[in-house]
């Protein structure tokens, strides 16, 4: 069975990205990267001083406005080679639908996510079988080929 975001599940997106908005400056899984290359990944797992970045993948939401990955990590970009840009892209998430745990209880649905853009080198290995096929129109939004 396959369940409909709803207004109460509006509602738990709403305190979910209040709460991500409390979480300051510092890059938050599922946030975007602009790399050199013209690359667009989303960060994907934080070690403190660096954060690995997928070009596809699974975003979980949780209470606390922070989000888990699953899918395919690439290398770790250095935190002190990341800068914040004004701009915002939609990014897909999902959490359990009314908050209660199941199988196949999962909802989607976009937020905004902050893009930052890096002087690191590109050295992605997962290629374009893992991208996914939102990063082209997102690339778009953004002015990037």
């Amino acid at each position: 069975m396959a369940f409909q975001f709803d207004e109460k599940d509006d509602a738990i997106r709403a305190e979910r990205l209040a709460e991500r908005e409390k979480l300051g400056d510092r890059p938050n899984i599922g946030d975007y990267v602009l790399f050199p290359t013209g690359e667009l990944e989303r960060f994907s797992h934080d070690w403190g001083d660096g954060l690995q970045t997928a070009p596809g993948g699974s975003f979980h939401l949780q209470r606390s406005g922070q989000a888990e990955f699953g899918g395919g990590l690439n290398p770790i970009t250095p935190l002190d080679q990341l800068a914040l840009t004004d701009k915002r892209l939609p990014g897909s998430y999902w959490f359990f639908h009314h908050g209660q745990i199941g199988a196949e209880r999962a909802v989607y649905f976009t937020m905004p996510c902050r893009v930052f853009s890096t002087t690191a080198k590109y050295e992605g290995y997962l290629g374009k079988d893992f991208q996914s096929s939102d990063i082209p129109a997102l690339k778009a939004l953004l002015g990037v080929s």
